[in-house]
């Protein structure tokens, strides 16, 4: 079937002999409803901008059924929404780790006024944000292939530019993988700080492991592990509810397409 014939949004039938101030004749929802003209598009797809992309990342997150609804179904700024995206999550996800890691090239950088200190920093943290951004852009892949062959077998007409679109707008998904990470690394020194709690009590892991870890340590890693885990849910919730949101949605017509001419 071709993917600009109208189908019910509800219920998947097919709505050519339909008109359009009618009802579907299958589940009674309004024909108008599920024609490419309702979906009005995000801002982003609007006008792309600065504000459009935080107007569209919010909606997302606050409002996911009406967002995925009103997608215009087209590759139109699906691309540079998700390039935005990655880039941020990949910088927001790497930014905590630089200067950290054991074989990391800036882990010896401690004086910002040295320029070759300096560029040393920004060189290995725009490394790592790039290297987190692909590796992202990868998983987002992998689920684009996931939803398209799912909805396969769910017969459902998901066509390519309505996956791409949902995977793009949930994308900001991964960019709350970083934030959550972040703002648990936080809380250890908060319960330090503010509570006066002793997190630097050790366990001898010996013989089984040739390593002593205490509290702290331990929270840094579950506790950003837990908010890398929470994004990573959010950005596959926000997929399903993209998918049920588009599953028969028509692609827009293709505005280069001539239109037929009298002879």
């Amino acid at each position: 079937m071709d993917e600009t014939t109208p189908l019910c949004e509800s219920c998947g039938y097919d709505l050519s002999a339909s008109a359009p101030s009618g009802s579907c004749p299958e589940c009674g929802a309004l024909v108008a409803a599920s024609l490419p003209g309702s979906r009005i598009g995000s801002p982003w797809q609007q006008r792309p901008g600065l504000l459009a992309w935080g107007l569209t990342n919010l909606g997302t997150l606050l409002r996911p059924a009406d967002r995925f609804r009103s997608l215009r179904i087209s590759y139109a700024g699906a691309p540079t929404l998700l390039a935005a995206n990655l880039l941020l999550a990949g910088a927001v996800m790497a930014d905590p780790w630089v200067g950290a890691t054991t074989f990391d090239p800036a882990r010896s950088v401690r004086d910002f006024s040295n320029p070759s200190q300096l560029a040393l920093y920004a060189a290995v943290w725009l490394a790592w944000s790039l290297l987190a951004a692909l590796l992202l852009l990868v998983l987002t892949c992998v689920e684009y292939a996931g939803v398209r062959f799912f909805a396969a077998r769910q017969e459902w007409r998901l066509t390519r530019p309505a996956a791409l679109q949902v995977c793009a707008h949930a994308s900001i998904g991964w960019v709350l993988c970083g934030v959550l990470a972040i703002a648990a690394m936080v809380v250890p020194q908060i319960l330090i700080r503010y509570f006066h709690l002793a997190l630097d009590q050790r366990w001898d892991l010996r013989p089984a492991i040739a390593y002593t870890l205490d509290l702290q340590t331990i929270l840094m890693v579950a506790l950003p592990s837990a908010g890398y885990l929470a994004g990573l849910l959010l950005f596959e919730w926000l997929v399903f509810r993209g998918v049920r949101a588009c599953r028969f949605a028509a692609r827009e017509p293709r505005t280069d397409t001539p239109l037929p001419t009298l002879s």
